[in-house]
């Protein structure tokens, strides 16, 4: 005797999983990220050194294509000439031409603070988020001045 119900329930359950692929080829769209081309330059400062790591995305498949450490001198904090001759390197070493550049800093180097602002500010937040901005941060212009130099 033929069970009908399980018969019924598995064609149910195949045209569920026909539906969804028929659906996933029919709402597709060429601006998902699927389908993009980028080159990542990506730097990461720790505390032993500096690594560089260039990626590429063609369309599904991800690869790396370089990936360096430049450990640090013995007893020294990581200078700004040691920095740029490390990068100077790696992009002389490979073609990044046309790459995104990622900077990855310690935790410890930045500056966190949280802030909250009522709902009145919403039309005029630009000029909200600035004083804020310049209520918040510890740095003086002068200093901001000095670190940007």
């Amino acid at each position: 005797m033929i069970d009908y119900g399980n018969k019924l329930s598995s064609i149910l359950i195949f045209w569920e999983k026909f539906a969804k692929v028929l659906w996933k080829y029919l709402s597709f769209s060429l601006a998902d990220n699927v389908f993009s081309i980028t080159k990542v330059f990506s730097i990461s400062i720790e505390h032993d050194g500096i690594y560089i790591v260039i990626g590429t995305k063609i369309f599904w498949k991800t690869s790396i294509k370089y990936f360096k450490k430049f450990p640090l001198e013995k007893d020294n904090a990581l200078t700004p000439e040691h920095f740029a001759a490390a990068v100077s390197k790696a992009m002389d070493e490979t073609d990044t031409a046309k790459a995104f550049f990622v900077l990855s800093i310690p935790r410890s180097w930045t500056i966190v603070e949280v802030a909250e602002f009522p709902v009145t500010v919403k039309e005029n937040l630009s000029n909200v988020i600035s004083y804020e901005l310049d209520r918040l941060t510890p740095l003086t212009p002068k200093m901001l001045i000095t670190i940007i130099k």
